[in-house]
């Protein structure tokens, strides 16, 4: 790596060396990190490169990948583009998910973890939301634009994948239904 890119990852090695554990954005796991148990004062730069590291992790492709069709709302807010999504042979629908929920980047709107349930017997996939603590923005503040983009690629995106064999997605906010 050169560049600019190169740089940031190696000021992002150096900004996080001694931290005990870097999350991924798919991990679900309740476990305190070193960004959580930082200093008031240093925690705002603790968090900014958290999410920069989640944004350079999600970059890099898998190494084991299938390529599947992820669904993307257009500039227009009014149709879904298909484009090629390269995902993990071993759990691509989590991180499907994941990499859709990587991409949202509205503003003052931050999730801090989600757990995706696949039931085969009734084919139904539940993707359950954890908003960040601090986030300013809450689900239902979203505009309906934002709602789409969110729910909608995700869904679309779970149901327009044969091979999964998902006929229905639900969201759910920590267990409690979402209607959006």
């Amino acid at each position: 790596m050169s560049g600019y890119f190169g740089t940031l990852i190696l000021g992002l090695l150096l900004l996080t060396s001694g931290c005990t554990q870097v999350p991924r954005a798919s991990e679900t796991s309740s476990t305190p990190t070193a960004f959580e148990a930082a200093t008031p004062s240093t925690a705002p730069l603790l968090t900014a490169t958290q999410q920069i590291q989640t944004k350079v992790v999600g970059l890099i492709p898998p190494s084991d990948p299938v390529t599947i069709t992820r669904y993307r709302l257009d500039n227009s807010c009014q149709d879904f583009v298909s484009e090629p999504l390269q995902v993990s042979k071993q759990d691509p629908v989590r991180d499907a998910v994941g990499r859709i929920l990587l991409e949202q980047d509205f503003f003052a709107f931050d999730l801090s973890a989600y757990r995706v349930t696949v039931t085969p017997g009734s084919k139904q996939a539940n993707i359950d939301l954890r908003l960040a603590p601090d986030s300013e923005r809450l689900l239902i503040s979203l505009s309906s634009c934002e709602q789409l983009a969110l729910f909608g690629s995700l869904r679309r995106t779970l149901l327009g994948n044969p091979e999964w064999d998902i006929r229905d997605v639900t969201f759910t906010n920590r267990g409690e239904a979402i209607v959006y």
